[in-house]
């Protein structure tokens, strides 16, 4: 009798101990140390002060633009639960907006009579900007599976800005010169283009969340959210600083 329970106790544990295996197997980082992947998405968000200063008024129109972003991903695994990732990409950022301002500071060329006056000042009344550049980003982050389905990461992320607009017009209003008491200019359209005024680097906070979807496929979404201002300190042609805060929707293929 003895014999019977410690032949079926040792088969239970033979038993348990396989099927514990079999169910390690099927995590997805079990046995590797690096995994590859091909990312893609697209990113929507905007050039934005935070939070919006109170000379703006009113949002009339937001366009996300199309702003794809395409590159490469490496994972190196600790565990099956604990990664470091990096990432090598080609990001695209944008937006058109059309807001109501008032006492807007900004920089302006105006066409009068075939001549260009550029001057800065006070703006009040219809400002339409549009804002795209194309960065190659360079995201770091720790990614945690906490089951064989979801994971999320954390990190931060460094990027370069190669080529880029930012432009746009003022219309249907008016602006004092140099500051809120000057002399007061009638606007009906006047342009600004602070496209190589823009810092070239930018970096920030970088999160996310992803879901498996097959043994190679898994779709995600992650937040950049910048920590360096667009302009230089010394810019003047707006009196606030503006940040890259931009979500990615996306997927990713795994290769290796």
């Amino acid at each position: 009798m003895k014999t019977k329970i410690i032949t079926t106790a040792l088969s239970l544990s033979l038993f348990l101990s396989a099927f514990s295996q079999e169910k390690e197997k099927k995590h997805p980082f079990e046995s590797r140390k690096f995994t590859h992947s091909i990312v893609f998405g697209l990113n929507i968000g905007a050039a934005t002060p935070t939070p919006l200063p109170a000379n703006i008024r009113k949002i009339n129109k937001y366009n996300p633009e199309f702003c794809p972003s395409f590159g490469y991903e490496m994972l190196h695994h600790f565990t099956p639960k604990w990664s470091i990732g990096f990432s090598a990409k080609i990001d695209y950022k944008g937006m058109s907006i059309t807001d109501s301002v008032a006492y807007y500071h900004t920089s302006i060329q105006q066409e009068n009579n075939g001549q260009t006056s550029s001057f800065e000042g006070d703006f009040t009344g219809t400002n339409r900007t549009f804002v795209r550049n194309v960065y190659f980003n360079l995201p770091v982050y720790a990614v945690w599976v906490p089951n064989k389905q979801w994971y999320y990461r954390l990190g931060g992320y460094i990027a370069y800005r190669w080529d880029g607009k930012f432009n746009g017009s003022v219309s249907d209003g008016y602006i004092r010169r140099g500051n809120s008491l000057g002399e007061k200019v009638l606007i009906d359209m006047a342009t600004f283009d602070f496209s190589k005024d823009q810092q070239r680097w930018d970096a920030g906070i970088d999160a996310g969340a992803g879901v498996y979807i097959g043994k190679r496929w898994s779709i995600q979404g992650n937040l950049q959210w910048g920590l360096r201002p667009l302009f230089p300190s010394d810019f003047t042609g707006m009196n606030f600083k503006m940040y890259n805060i931009f979500a990615n929707i996306g997927a990713a293929l795994r290769i290796l």
